[in-house]
């Protein structure tokens, strides 16, 4: 909906309250596009009106700050940060390579490469990524007598 503040070009009645609102005053102009009406909804108030059902609103859906935004940070040292970067860098590259012998037809390099990055999660500091875990786990347990 867009809403703006004007001068009522003519006597319009108000939305909130049911009063008049007279030609020369200020009102506040609500449009509403509807793709089912072949024309959008025009909706008058007076400012006073608008702005009390506005703060109605917020009263009765109060403001919750939220504390933190996002994902929540690992608790790894600094050294341990840069190290899992460095891994996640390598594994992304691991990872390229092995798309492009793939499509190059090399089936050594490609499982190579696979024993490459399961090396990876032994050395990973912190929780190991899920994408990483599920081809680990399936590994061994296929190793597995």
């Amino acid at each position: 909906m867009d809403v703006w503040l004007t001068w009522c070009k003519r006597k319009s009645k108000c939305r909130h309250c049911g009063e008049y609102i007279q030609q020369g005053e200020p009102v506040v102009v609500g449009k509403l596009w509807s793709k089912e009406r072949k024309w959008p909804m025009q909706f008058r108030w007076h400012p006073k009106c608008w702005l009390d059902q506005a703060l109605a609103y917020l009263e009765k859906h109060p403001y919750i700050p939220r504390l933190t935004t996002g994902r929540p940070k690992l608790e790894l040292s600094d050294v341990d940060r840069k190290q899992r970067a460095k891994l996640l860098r390598q594994r992304a590259t691991l990872c390229y390579q092995q798309r492009k012998a793939a499509l190059a037809g090399n089936a050594v390099r490609v499982l190579h490469l696979e024993v490459k990055k399961q090396e990876l999660i032994d050395q990973m500091p912190g929780p190991v990524p899920k994408s990483w875990r599920v081809h680990h786990e399936e590994k061994t347990k296929a190793n597995q007598p």
